[in-house]
């Protein structure tokens, strides 16, 4: 009963460590990848187009405080004229500025608008990227596939150290 165990373990392991092999992960070239540096009390202005139904990841590092706005062309066009703009991203940052999952309302020109808020300039690192979403049948059932894979895993793991504790524990006969 413990070699049985044993080897539902290591089977389970293998399977748990074989699925996470499998997940492949791709790195899409950033859409922005830029330092600059902010004058004081000015401001750096990023114009990109993004799609709907897309997720964004907007990464914002900076040696001090800046204000990040993004908004669409419209909202941009009332901006520069002094009328009131709505945003989808006004943020203050003192050091890092990290969204993950940035989904925009539809596709557009946007703009990604850094102020500085101080009155010396800081340096500003920009990182936008777009990542996909698994979308199509065979994506889905890869992805239930590798689950089924763990569970199957983890349940071998379980049913090994019940088998391995059986075969250790003295027998009431």
């Amino acid at each position: 009963m413990i070699i049985a165990g044993i080897m539902f373990v290591i089977i389970g392991f293998g399977l748990v460590a074989y699925s996470s092999m499998m997940i492949e992960t791709t790195s899409m070239p950033p859409l922005i990848d830029e330092s600059a540096i902010i004058e004081p009390l000015s401001e750096r202005t990023f114009s990109i187009f993004l799609r709907q139904g897309t997720y964004y990841s907007l990464i914002i590092e900076t040696s001090n405080s800046v204000r990040v706005l993004l908004m669409d062309r419209e909202n941009y066009d009332k901006y520069k004229s002094g009328e009131q703009y709505s945003t989808i991203v006004n943020r203050a940052v003192d050091n890092i500025l990290n969204f993950s999952k940035l989904l925009l309302p539809s596709s557009s020109i946007y703009y990604l608008i850094i102020r500085n808020m101080c009155s010396e300039a800081v340096v500003v690192n920009v990182t936008l990227s777009e990542f996909y979403v698994q979308t199509t049948v065979a994506d889905l059932a890869a992805g239930i596939y590798k689950f089924a894979m763990v569970v199957t895993g983890f349940v071998l793991v379980i049913c090994g150290g019940v088998c391995m504790l059986i075969g250790v524990l003295p027998s009431r006969e």
